[in-house]
């Protein structure tokens, strides 16, 4: 009995450590004492797992099986490089594991950067916190930690290309993984506090849902003569 008691003590240390320290790890897979290999294969016909809005860049969350930190608390932070870009783009979605598993509240606060272009991300842009509501897939990375969609409406965008970042706050509880992707369209990601990645992230950048066509009429001035025929001026 003794034994079994030491054992689960050593299985409830043992888990509270990698709890404690998930957000140490650059990205989600380093932090678990696991392999996997297989990718990210879907039903494509998920409309959560699809850009919303109009996109004019996008890497859809195929194809691949990890999520990157990117917290403040752990001293990440993730830019996506962007080209093609219709200037004044002002909606991201993008793809967010979390360390809970789960949705870890209502909403979770994230850090929304722009960046001028270069081989590594330049002059920031714009700066934007928003409090983000989650939308769950349905899809599980590993089997357990649930893929989030999340839509932001930010600052306009002013540059076709450049980087964007996305960071979770020390407000949040959870850490944020961006889940990456085998799109390529951009380049790779860059994550601050460690290097280069050899995926990019998933994102979708353009503006919200066009609106409905407006028809606008104008009045027409006709002239009719005597007989209600068109008369010519």
């Amino acid at each position: 009995m003794k034994k079994i008691y030491l054992l689960l003590i050593g299985f409830t240390i043992s888990f509270l450590a990698i709890s404690q320290t998930a957000e140490n790890y650059p990205d989600l897979l380093s932090s678990l004492s696991l392999v996997k290999s297989a990718n990210i294969n879907i039903d494509e016909e998920n409309v959560l797992m699809q850009c919303t809005g109009n996109s004019s860049f996008s890497n859809l969350p195929f194809n691949w099986n990890n999520g990157y930190t990117s917290y403040i608390p752990s001293g990440y932070k993730v830019y996506q490089p962007f080209t093609g870009v219709q200037i004044n783009a002002n909606q991201v979605t993008f793809w967010a594991v979390f360390s809970s598993g789960s949705k870890p509240a209502e909403t979770y606060e994230f850090i929304i950067e722009t960046h001028q272009p270069g081989a590594y991300p330049g002059t920031k842009i714009s700066s934007n916190i928003l409090e983000l509501q989650m939308e769950g897939t349905g899809v599980f990375l590993f089997g357990y930690y649930e893929i989030f969609r999340c839509t932001a409406t930010i600052t306009p965008i002013s540059v076709s290309e450049g980087w964007i970042s996305i960071q979770g706050t020390a407000n949040n509880s959870s850490v944020f993984y961006w889940v990456n992707s085998g799109d390529v369209n951009g380049g790779n990601a860059y994550q601050e506090g460690n290097d280069f990645w050899d995926s990019s992230m998933s994102i979708c950048i353009g503006t919200g849902d066009a609106p409905p066509p407006t028809v606008v009429c104008n009045p027409i001035d006709i002239n009719l003569d005597a007989d209600g025929k068109y008369k010519l001026d």
